[in-house]
């Protein structure tokens, strides 16, 4: 549903948007989003429906857990981090932007530009660098957008929540190689 955000939504410092019934609050500056989501992050916890609907797919993770699951995933990720050296991920996370920034200037022709799975496709590319040290091609992480999306449609529909009448529900697309990433 992050497609359905207006482009304020990612540029404001702090504020808060209804979207689906759901209050959300928007935290984009850096020593903000530092404090939410590390050094107070029991003060903010994960909304359930993240747990519900990502449980099935990843199980407790980071991304959908609150409180000591939280926290125990954290220091798994945080020994990871000390010992792959940040020094070292750094450039792996850049060198995996760089590639998804060479494939948006690609599009320059005028082609639909699937901004959702170029988000997720490099994510997945940075994990895959940072973690397993290798880089994702860009077949594999369309593959991992795919079978994301194939189980958000084929999830019980406890776990599907519905967009309300008149909101798009397919990706946004993006024709223009500036609109698709900020430089």
């Amino acid at each position: 549903m992050l497609n359905l955000l207006p482009e304020r939504a990612y540029t404001v410092q702090m504020g808060s948007a209804t979207l689906a019934g759901q209050r959300l609050f928007l935290v984009n500056a850096p020593p903000t989003v530092r404090e939410v989501l590390a050094e107070r992050a029991a003060d903010f916890p994960k909304h359930h429906y993240l747990a519900e609907i990502l449980q099935p797919l990843i199980g407790i993770s980071l991304f959908n857990a609150n409180g000591a699951d939280w926290a125990r995933q954290r220091r798994l990720v945080d020994q990871a981090f000390a010992l792959a050296g940040l020094r070292r991920a750094f450039p792996l996370m850049s060198a995996a932007v760089d590639d998804l920034l060479a494939r948006c200037d690609a599009v320059a022709d005028g082609r639909p530009w699937d901004a959702d799975a170029a988000m997720s496709g490099v994510t997945a590319d940075i994990i895959f660098r940072t973690l397993l040290s290798m880089p994702l091609t860009p077949q594999a992480a369309q593959r991992v957008h795919e079978d994301f999306r194939g189980y958000q449609a084929n999830a019980p529909p406890s776990t599907r929540r519905s967009v309300p009448a008149g909101l798009p529900s397919r990706p946004v697309r993006r024709t223009s190689p500036r609109t698709c990433w900020p430089r």
